[in-house]
């Protein structure tokens, strides 16, 4: 969003980005990233998100025709300038809210990825919520009711830091 329109959205209004799977991936750059700058999105919401390309136990995201090659333009490679910058890991530090969710049976991206990306961004100080539930990729529906809850009070507690007097 350029300037002009957050600047022209309501006063308070938190920006808010979400995605699942590569959806995931794209809503945690944007929101670690920034749109104008670095901090300047409320919170981010990403399922199932594919964040390190490099991972030891996912070396099917290092084989000809997976979707990280389809994104770079080559398979993903150590000391790549490109692999770098799609690691998510890459550009935690804004302080930026973070949900992160999981499945525990995901064989399409291995739960490890939301775990690992959740300990660097608690350790560059993001607040970080982070639950592995049952489930397979793309499992983790909004009308399961733990799925629902937990965005629930993620969403309560970001809007209230953005909009006073919120309640749940």
């Amino acid at each position: 969003m350029p300037a002009e329109a957050r600047a022209a959205r309501l006063p308070g209004s938190p920006l808010i980005v979400a995605g699942a799977s590569a959806g995931a991936h794209l809503a945690l750059h944007v929101g670690l990233r920034g749109v104008d700058r670095p901090g300047d999105v409320d919170a981010v919401l990403a399922f199932e998100p594919p964040v390190d390309p490099l991972a030891p136990d996912w070396p099917r995201a290092r084989v000809e025709g997976n979707p990280w090659q389809r994104l770079l333009g080559h398979v993903p490679a150590p000391g790549d300038a490109a692999t770098l910058d799609c690691t998510v890991t890459t550009h935690v530090g804004t302080g930026t809210p973070v949900l992160l969710m999981h499945g525990m049976s995901d064989d399409a991206v291995p739960p490890t990825q939301t775990l690992v990306l959740a300990a660097a961004l608690l350790a560059a100080g993001h607040p970080v919520h982070v639950a592995v539930a049952d489930g397979a990729h793309g499992e983790l529906d909004l009308r399961r009711p733990d799925v629902d809850a937990f965005v629930r009070r993620f969403l309560v507690a970001q809007t209230a830091a953005v909009i006073p007097n919120v309640d749940g």
